[in-house]
């Protein structure tokens, strides 16, 4: 709320926030409360992700070390509407990433027609 009453006061538009770590579980502010409280949009609800402590651990980014954790694709689709691009991943890559098969990155994102 201090971010957003900040970029308020210098001019910044806010576009909407992004909500980390959630576990979806009842005691949990939902998004909808989080919007009345902020007066503004969620973009994004970041699940909490075993594979962002690893990545933090191995000093790489999560969407890198590990691009199809939950994390990982919520925050490539966070990244893609905030350009105006659709997101879109390979199921077959991301299959073979959770078996364990190459590490290969594969990631589409098509511009809105």
């Amino acid at each position: 709320m201090k971010t957003i009453e900040l970029a308020e006061t210098v001019g910044t538009p806010v576009r909407g926030i992004e909500v980390n770590r959630v576990r979806r579980e009842k005691h949990e502010i939902s998004p909808a409360e989080i919007e009345l409280i902020c007066s503004t949009r969620v973009l994004a609800a970041i699940p909490e992700d075993r594979y962002v402590r690893k990545s933090v651990a191995d000093v790489n980014p999560v969407v890198l070390n590990s691009p199809y954790s939950p994390a990982a694709i919520e925050f490539r689709r966070l990244a893609a509407h905030l350009v105006g691009a659709r997101f879109a991943y390979l199921l077959g890559d991301r299959l073979k990433w959770f078996l364990g098969f190459g590490r290969g990155v594969r990631v589409k994102v098509r511009l809105r027609p």
